[in-house]
């Protein structure tokens, strides 16, 4: 199964109507899994690639089954990830998860379209982090106008598992690959502080989220 890296986007600028006319929905029925004799409704976000930051985006072949033909293709150009889910979208943050990459176009793609719209500047800044830790990320955006025409300018930090790994090697003076390592056992650290390195991980990555420096 792919890895899922889990993102979120927090669009700088935007007013609350603005970020209201930013995304399709459609009303979805389903049963009540417990009483299946009872249907639920919900609201979901449409497709991304029918999201109005995507009508004039990629070359779009849907056939009759109403499916995106070269999908594959076209996320991974636009979106950055083969296949992206966006769960939540209150504003002003997007948050969801995707296919082994953070979706860097999907970024792109909303805050050109808003400066597009609206004429104006926008900046965004997205965190991401593999499900694994495989690697976790910040990425910055910001639109600017070039004589008439806007576009955007992307920033990124990145880190790797292994400099997560060595940052915990060395703070607790261990050694991960030793079978007795435990992620959750209270540990003294450097500083003679006891907490586990599940924690202490959690907050420096927390901490790089912040401000896009890395401390370990």
């Amino acid at each position: 199964m792919a890895n899922h890296v889990y993102f979120s986007l927090h669009v700088e600028g935007v007013s609350e109507d603005e970020w209201e006319h930013l995304f399709k929905t459609e009303k979805v029925t389903y049963p009540d899994y417990a009483d299946e004799t009872i249907t639920r409704t919900r609201i979901d976000l449409v497709e991304l690639h029918d999201q109005p930051f995507y009508d004039d985006v990629g070359e779009k072949i849907v056939g009759e089954n109403g499916w995106l033909e070269n999908g594959y293709d076209w996320y991974c150009t636009n979106v950055g990830a083969k296949w992206c889910n966006v769960d939540d979208w209150e504003h002003p943050v997007i948050n969801g998860y995707s296919a082994w990459s953070q979706p860097t176009y999907l970024a792109e793609n909303i805050v050109l379209y808003l400066s597009k719209k609206y004429d104006r500047e926008f900046e965004a800044k997205m965190t991401f982090e593999d499900e694994f830790r495989n690697f976790v990320g910040v990425e910055w955006y910001n639109s600017y106008k070039v004589y008439e025409d806007w576009d955007v300018g992307m920033s990124e930090e990145i880190v790797d598992g292994q400099q997560i790994t060595d940052a915990i090697e060395e703070h607790f003076d261990c050694d991960m690959s030793d079978d007795d390592f435990d992620w959750w056992e209270d540990m003294k650290d450097k500083d003679g502080n006891l907490i586990n390195p599940q924690e202490w991980s959690d907050e420096l990555v927390y901490s790089f989220f912040e401000d896009g420096v890395w401390r370990g």
